[in-house]
């Protein structure tokens, strides 16, 4: 089936456009805000009290749990029946009705937004591996770079444009005549409509490829995916590169997963201040993407990402020394640039990676999406227990600097002069 078709390829973008809009407005910035300021600090569990932080971060181990278990087989069954748009619709639209439902989250239903927040959290995750697979369908490898690079770049800029939307609402609210509980509520409701609205104008454009058959094509989705797991067995760059991503993404993923906390624990900042950070980021991971697109296709990605991963050492050693807002907002200004060319270029380089005799993507992009899965899972687990066991949250951030000394250990040694493909 054709490729590159202009229309398709902006439909594909658009996803990104319709989704990234939870990661920011309903994970980073209006739920926790909203969340702290409702929710009791002790809520009832099965009989438990638990304190409504860590009720917060079980839920998001729990969603991604959920994603580590189901992901890999779902996307087994995408590939072998056809499905990837079907279970990308599902994803995207339960996501989204799991935002909406947030709307009946208030102080005495925080097990109700809990619930809600999971659903939406799983969703955003399963929908990312089946999205990424279409990634080499519907284009030819001279253009991942620039693709990848533009459809992070749509979603950071939408993402931006919903949050600033719904920060004018809540700062606003009196004069519209509601509370601010009732304005951010609101602000859930506007995220599931974005993320449906948008993502069914992807639908509409995207297009489903036939599947190669061979002669050892299974015929189920577990069968699916040992055959997807024997495949790279035999293709030794594709191994070391995932092994590779998980490396220096446990770096990347923790920053990105802790920036907020070490702002207001460390330096004692507002939260009007910590989303202006989120802002900056946003902003200029559009340009960061673009900038990294450009340099890997004039160098290649592998030379892209060791540019990358050192400049992230750069990151952890200055965020050591920050002790004002204007560093802290410096120090999201440099998060944003690697942030938005280390996730298009990671992105690009594996979909180079991948054989183009059988068209398995779905269940080879369910290993890069529990890799990254298991990035923030370990990642935020080796820095938890570092900051318990020194007392410091600087002390956790230097230690990061293990993960990419390792990640860049690996892009060096790397025998990538053999790869399928040029990255």
């Amino acid at each position: 089936m054709e490729k590159n078709r202009p229309k398709e390829l902006f439909a594909w973008c658009m996803y990104d456009w319709a989704n990234s809009v939870y990661a920011l407005v309903i994970a980073t910035a209006l739920f926790p805000i909203y969340y702290n300021a409702v929710a009791p600090e002790k809520v009832a569990l099965l009989g438990f009290l638990v304190d409504k932080t860590s009720l917060r971060a079980y839920a998001i181990s729990f969603s991604y749990a959920l994603m580590l278990l189901f992901g890999p087989y779902l996307g087994g069954v995408a590939d072998t029946r056809n499905l990837k748009k079907v279970f990308l619709m599902i994803a995207c639209y339960l996501g989204a009705i799991g935002c909406t439902l947030l709307y009946g989250f208030d102080g005495d239903h925080v097990l109700w937004g809990i619930i809600c927040f999971t659903i939406a959290t799983f969703s955003y995750a399963l929908g990312d591996s089946f999205y990424n697979a279409f990634l080499p369908e519907i284009a030819t490898p001279d253009r991942f770079d620039r693709l990848s690079a533009r459809g992070f770049s749509m979603g950071y800029a939408g993402s931006v444009i919903l949050l600033v939307f719904a920060l004018v609402l809540v700062m606003n609210a009196s004069s519209f005549g509601m509370e601010k509980a009732i304005a951010t509520k609101i602000g859930f409701v506007l995220t599931g409509v974005w993320w449906a609205g948008f993502g069914t104008y992807t639908f509409v454009h995207l297009r489903n490829r036939p599947r190669t058959i061979t002669d050892d094509s299974p015929a189920t989705g577990w069968g699916e995916l040992i055959y997807c797991i024997k495949r790279v067995q035999h293709m030794p760059m594709t191994r070391w590169f995932l092994l590779t991503f998980l490396a220096y993404n446990t770096g990347v993923q923790t920053v990105m997963n802790v920036s907020a906390d070490f702002g207001t624990r460390e330096l004692k900042l507002e939260s009007n201040n910590l989303i202006i950070a989120l802002l900056i980021i946003q902003l200029i991971g559009i340009g960061g993407a673009y900038l990294f697109s450009y340099i890997s296709e004039k160098k290649g990605n592998i030379f892209t990402l060791k540019l990358a991963v050192i400049g992230w050492v750069g990151i952890v050693s200055y965020a050591y020394f920050i002790d004002s807002a204007v560093k802290f907002y410096t120090l999201g200004a440099m998060v944003g640039l690697l942030m938005g060319g280390t996730q298009a270029t990671s992105r690009s380089a594996y979909s180079k990676l991948l054989p183009t005799d059988h068209n398995a993507n779905a269940s080879f992009f369910s290993f890069y999406s529990v890799l990254d899965k298991v990035a923030i899972i370990s990642g935020t687990l080796v820095f938890g227990i570092v900051q318990q066991q020194t007392g410091s949250m600087r002390s956790a951030v230097i230690f990061l600097i293990f993960f990419f000394v390792l990640g860049l250990t690996l892009l060096l040694t790397g025998n990538w002069k053999n790869a399928d493909a040029r990255i």
